[in-house]
């Protein structure tokens, strides 16, 4: 029998399996086809155990309402040890963040810093002696991009890898540099500032746009990348409360 992690975040749903100590990725689909995947999970009748770490309350309870005769074992931020936790507002912590953390930390057992770039990018910290300490939420690559369509339909629109002379030298390279440019030097400059006061660290970068903060900025700020960083994570939780 088998043991499914699952990540139900904002937009996307993500499942793996640990097969010979090696992770593998089951399925990665918009949230809008949950509904489709747990009747999948469903119909394949090994499955004895669904590890889950969710920010959507409402996903979650329709993989319970599906998957019946599945244990579903979700966790939880207020699962998380007391002493593991230095954050002033835990009611509100999305327990991604502690994860992902979480798993740098089992990789290397020092200050680690994790850029989780997704919908949403965070920058979070998890100190030498295995305790979160918080970090930052910004917006997304996509959402700044949506950002400037929608409000500046004026200007040329631009993909991602456009930045080109620096200054830049026609609207679309200011535009570039406006864009993935804020982006990228936001991420470098809160990288900088977690190094400047706990070091030495490690940085791991996880998430959709992973490679491309890593191949912009991993020459200046050396960077682990991490597909599954959130299931070693979920792992490693599952190990810490069971004792």
């Amino acid at each position: 029998m088998r043991t499914i992690y699952l990540d139900i975040g904002n937009s996307f749903i993500k499942s793996a399996e640990k097969r010979d100590q090696t992770w593998q990725m089951i399925h990665k689909e918009e949230v809008g086809v949950a509904e489709n995947l747990f009747k999948s999970f469903a119909e394949q009748g090994d499955i004895e155990t669904i590890l889950t770490s969710s920010v959507r309350r409402d996903v979650l309870d329709m993989l319970k309402s599906i998957l019946t005769g599945v244990e579903i074992k979700t966790i939880t931020t207020d699962m998380i040890p007391s002493e593991c936790l230095d954050y002033k507002t835990p009611q509100t912590l999305g327990i991604d963040r502690f994860l992902v953390c979480l798993g740098a930390f089992v990789q290397m057992e020092c200050n680690v810093i994790v850029i989780d770039a997704g919908s949403a990018c965070t920058i979070d910290l998890m100190t030498k002696d295995k305790v979160f300490r918080g970090g930052v939420i910004m917006p997304g690559l996509e959402i700044f991009h949506q950002s400037m369509r929608r409000n500046l339909p004026e200007l040329p629109g631009i993909d991602r890898e456009v930045m080109g002379n620096w200054p830049g030298k026609s609207t679309e390279e200011c535009v570039g540099w406006g864009v993935n440019g804020s982006y990228l030097m936001a991420i470098g400059s809160f990288l900088n500032k977690f190094k400047a006061e706990y070091t030495p660290a490690e940085v791991f970068v996880t998430g959709g746009d992973a490679t491309y903060i890593s191949s912009y900025l991993n020459e200046e700020i050396p960077m682990k990348m991490h597909d599954f960083l959130l299931f070693e994570g979920m792992t490693a939780f599952e190990e810490m409360v069971d004792g």
